[in-house]
């Protein structure tokens, strides 16, 4: 494959380089729709440094090579200012032409600047790498540019994350089936969190819930009022949070029958306490501005229960196993 450039005289002398300025030397063959001068120009910018054109072969200089196979591009830098060598493909064929020289320049930038970190994050290593000689003024060049690169990256604040210790106050909607042939319980609560731990946490809440059903004879409400507290194992996926554990829940419930037809039938009221060992599963989303989204399932059986009976209709009751939804927003501090 021939090269960018043709050797008019042998034994090319490196010229000294700038003062207080790293240099790179950078050998590139032709590659479809990439400029070897655009490569050196924008290479030499963003590692404010001098490039020159190969071959200089000075023992102290960065070398970069570029060559290409069809639609990839072969970079390999050789450093003798830390005795590394670095390698990297890029695929050419995946960007449009007019940003392939760029893409190739700040390729050949990151390889270099990851060689040259070298001299500031170990710059007396105990094993010493075998390298020709180099001028002190060439590292000091080239550690300068590594602290210049780094100084002038903007700083990304991490996405907060939720610690240890964190705790979630949410208002929530709810549904719940005390029975597969039952009417739904629509109902609205607060539940609070806290995770002492990062796989550990409870949750306690308080729900009130209302349904009604037909029958024959008129209607039947029935009323809830319960308290639940669930242990919590969560893990984190970035901002995702799933959880799931044991509980219980208890409460009262308030049946009441409203016959359509006070002649033909007489309503009555009764109450008590339910109480069901249930298990729960959720996942949630904490934004950066602290707003905690929930949504949760939970099922559990009823071993207290509470039961209205109904004549010429299905009996309404607390009892036996249940299911139930909830989603809920609030903040998380």
């Amino acid at each position: 494959m021939a090269l960018a450039s043709v050797l008019v005289a042998t034994g090319a002398r490196a010229e000294p380089p700038e003062a207080g300025r790293a240099r790179i030397e950078l050998s590139i063959e032709p590659c479809t729709d990439v400029s070897p001068d655009e490569v050196r120009r924008i290479a030499a910018i963003e590692l404010r440094a001098t490039a020159v054109e190969a071959p200089v072969h000075d023992p102290g200089t960065t070398r970069a090579e570029v060559s290409c196979e069809g639609e990839v591009a072969k970079i390999r830098v050789l450093d003798p200012l830390t005795g590394k060598s670095l390698a990297r493909d890029i695929a050419l064929d995946r960007v449009a032409a007019p940003a392939r020289s760029r893409l190739l320049a700040l390729a050949v930038v990151e390889l270099v600047s990851a060689s040259w970190i070298e001299l500031e994050a170990n710059p007396a290593p105990e094993v010493a790498p075998v390298a020709p000689p180099v001028r002190g003024e060439d590292r000091v060049a080239a550690l300068e540019v590594v602290r210049e690169r780094a100084a002038s990256q903007p700083v990304v604040a991490s996405a907060p994350r939720a610690a240890p210790g964190t705790w979630r106050i949410t208002a929530e909607l709810g549904v719940r089936w005390f029975a597969v042939d039952s009417e739904p319980l629509l109902g609205v609560g607060a539940r609070v969190g806290v995770d002492p731990l990062s796989t550990l946490g409870v949750d306690l809440d308080v729900m009130a819930e209302h349904g009604t059903s037909s029958s024959a004879l008129g209607s039947v409400a029935l009323d809830s009022a319960s308290i639940g507290a669930v242990m919590r194992f969560r893990r984190e996926i970035a901002r995702l949070t799933l959880h799931g554990g044991p509980g219980v829940r208890a409460g009262l419930a308030w049946i009441a029958g409203y016959p359509s037809a006070p002649a033909l039938a007489v309503g009555h009221q009764i109450d008590g306490v339910w109480a069901a060992p249930v298990a729960a599963v959720g996942i949630g989303y904490t934004t950066p501005q602290h707003l905690a989204l929930e949504l949760g399932l939970e099922a559990g059986y009823v071993v207290l229960p509470v039961r209205g009976i109904v004549d010429e209709g299905r009996d309404v009751r607390a009892d036996g196993f249940f299911s139930g939804a909830t989603i809920g927003a609030g903040w998380a501090f």
